[in-house]
């Protein structure tokens, strides 16, 4: 529901929403918004998430407005699966509450990924440098 009442709301409530968890564009945030959505949906539902495409795909922040998504942009492989995704959650979680260890156990996580032919994070849309990426730095 929250992706719906964001999406009903003024362009300035929107804008100003948008600014406070740091996304400078509330077109961008809307589109955040409505992955994170889908992705809980997926979730909930126990559907296929690792490596299905995004439905509701967000869009990026323009080159250097939020730095971390720059090695991102205009990638349409990544952006379509749920690395965007977690990414995302990643860059929220840091801005309302930093002292979550939520991302590293993430990144834990993801570090035991089994090691089976075939069956990669690559399939999530993770690009082969992602351990590089700002996001995943603990």
């Amino acid at each position: 529901m929250l992706s719906m009442f964001y999406q009903g709301m003024t362009v300035a409530d929107k804008t100003a929403i948008a600014v406070k968890y740091g996304v400078p564009d509330w077109q961008v945030m809307e589109t955040w918004l409505r992955s994170l959505n889908f992705v809980r949906n997926v979730a909930a539902h126990h559907s296929r998430l690792w490596n299905k495409n995004l439905v509701d795909q967000p869009k990026l922040p323009k080159l250097g407005d939020i730095a971390e998504f720059d090695p991102l942009v205009g990638k349409p492989d990544i952006n379509s699966r749920l690395y965007v995704v977690l990414c995302i959650l990643i860059y929220f979680m840091r801005g309302i509450c930093p002292n979550s260890s939520w991302p590293q156990r993430l990144r834990e996580m993801l570090d035991t990924f089994p090691n089976v032919p075939k069956l990669t994070v690559l399939d999530m849309g993770f690009p082969t440098d992602w351990e590089t990426h700002s996001f995943w730095k603990v």
